[in-house]
């Protein structure tokens, strides 16, 4: 066989073998950022581009791994510290904290935010999953944020009864507080389960993204709150009167 019949075959075997990485590559990012666009459009709250919100995602697809969107700013997380379990499990769009049967065990996450953006108060959700009666088995989450891994204050403590095995996104009555400096913010989970706690994602929402409708300057909405702690007291005076 003619040596440049043989150089030919192999450079047409080799375009063939490019073309078709870059086909799977593209078919593969597009499966990860329609994931992405899933997680966004289920969002329990529809913040602004005025307002937006911070999406606290976990799990090992890393071509995600920050972003932002005229709305929401995203920020990929990694595990911070584990207590009790048995092991964890990295799943392409989800942490698991595995523990035999029933008992109380505690995991943590932190997430890298760009400074200066995130001023301000938020309400906090929490995405996740586990096994154990959702009765008895009702979790602690503590938000810590601070300009650094050691210099971290405790910003709130929240109590949230799980849906059992299936996703939902669950909230709490306390906000948030974020300073300007703050570059980390971290989520310690703690209660009881059975057999696993499969955590997808945090969000941080501004209060006035939960409303049904947005206030402007110029039709400005007159709410009226009850309770020892107004769920939207922190915001300012011309998008809200309390």
């Amino acid at each position: 066989m003619p040596s440049n019949y043989i150089e030919l075959s192999v450079k047409i075997r080799s375009i063939i073998l490019v073309r078709l990485a870059r086909a799977v590559f593209v078919t593969l990012a597009g499966g990860l950022h329609l994931a992405h666009a899933n997680l966004i459009a289920q969002l329990p709250v529809q913040p602004t581009a005025t307002k937006p919100a911070l999406l606290l995602e976990l799990g090992g697809d890393r071509s995600l791994a920050a972003g932002e969107n005229n709305a929401s700013q995203v920020f990929k997380g990694e595990i911070s510290s584990h207590e009790g379990d048995t092991a964890i499990q990295l799943g392409k769009d989800d942490i698991s904290s595995l523990h035999p049967g029933f008992g109380n065990w505690k995991v943590g996450f932190r997430f890298k935010i760009k400074p200066g953006s995130s001023a301000g108060y938020y309400t906090f959700w929490a995405r996740w999953r586990q096994g154990g009666d959702p009765n008895v088995c009702v979790q602690t989450f503590e938000v810590w944020a601070g300009p650094d891994p050691v210099r971290l204050e405790k910003r709130a403590t929240l109590s949230m009864k799980p849906k059992g095995w299936e996703y939902a996104w669950i909230t709490a009555d306390s906000m948030v507080n974020l300073k300007a400096d703050d570059t980390v913010v971290e989520i310690r989970n703690a209660g009881a389960g059975h057999d696993a706690k499969v955590f997808n994602a945090f969000l941080l929402a501004p209060p006035v993204s939960t409303l049904p409708v947005s206030p402007t300057l110029e039709a400005p909405l007159l709410l009226l709150e009850l309770g020892k702690a107004p769920v939207l007291a922190a915001l300012e005076k011309m998008s809200l009167c309390k």
